[in-house]
């Protein structure tokens, strides 16, 4: 005669409770091990009192007509706020962006936790609107120059977008800012890759007399001419913010 065996409730989970914890003991005694990263992975960053940068950028207002701004960037003992003041302007959304964007790539390229500074932006321009991000590269660069106690060049100028990976992007109105940045007194220009040149068009007309008829045809010739050339201003294009640091601290690469 078979024996019939019952299983309580309180068994099941018994059983249950002791399959769950063998199988967190496998699991941690084979997981592979674990990466450290993120803000674990950086270098506390410690200042004693402010630290100042300016520089200026070439902008765009509303008419669409080349300004230049000042960008004053202040690094101080804090809790990691950003912020961003531009005096008498209203601020496009995007450019409030921009300036914690730039603050997280430099963090994430240099591997500086930041979170035991502020960094405030102010900016300053002659215009009743600035639009558009392209301040991001020269805000993260002017972040790097203060934790470094490095003076920004006069002459040196840039217009980017900014990624959290430090990755730079591109802008619109090239030509323009960098008329606006010669006129202001720049000798180099930093842009976005592919963008130091200008598609240009050459109108072209021949004609031909075709008995008591002259006859004409009209072509266009296509091409591309540095932005800085016909400005005798620098132009060098940057992909990566560690493209900028290095120019700022090495000086522009001459080609071989």
């Amino acid at each position: 005669m078979t024996k019939m065996y019952s299983i309580s409730r309180g068994d099941v989970l018994f059983i249950v409770l002791v399959m769950l914890l063998v199988g967190f003991a496998l699991g941690a005694a084979f997981a592979p091990e674990k990466i450290v990263s993120g803000e674990n992975a950086k270098a506390p960053v410690k200042v004693e009192g402010e630290r100042v940068v300016e520089m200026g950028i070439p902008a765009i207002d509303m008419e669409g007509n080349g300004v230049i701004a000042k960008l004053i960037t202040t690094i101080r003992p804090g809790t990691g706020q950003v912020l961003v003041n531009i005096n008498d302007v209203f601020a496009q959304f995007d450019t409030q962006l921009s300036g914690r964007s730039a603050a997280r790539a430099v963090s994430n390229v240099t591997l500086a936790d930041l979170s035991s500074v502020d960094i405030i932006y102010d900016i300053k321009v002659n215009a009743s609107i600035v639009e558009g991000p392209s301040a991001g590269a020269s805000m993260a660069a002017s972040i790097f120059l203060a934790l470094n106690n490095i003076k920004s060049a006069d002459d040196v100028m840039m217009t980017g977008t900014i990624s959290d990976d430090g990755s730079i992007g591109q802008v619109g109105s090239v030509k323009e800012k960098a008329g606006i940045a010669k006129k202001e007194g720049a000798r180099l220009l930093l842009v976005p890759e592919n963008q130091s040149m200008e598609e240009t068009s050459t109108r072209i007309k021949t004609c031909k007399q075709v008995d008591a008829v002259e006859v004409c045809n009209i072509k266009y010739q296509y091409g591309n001419m540095n932005i800085g050339s016909s400005l005798n201003l620098t132009v060098v294009e940057v992909r990566t913010l560690e493209d900028v640091i290095k120019i700022y601290t090495k000086g522009v690469p001459t080609s071989s």
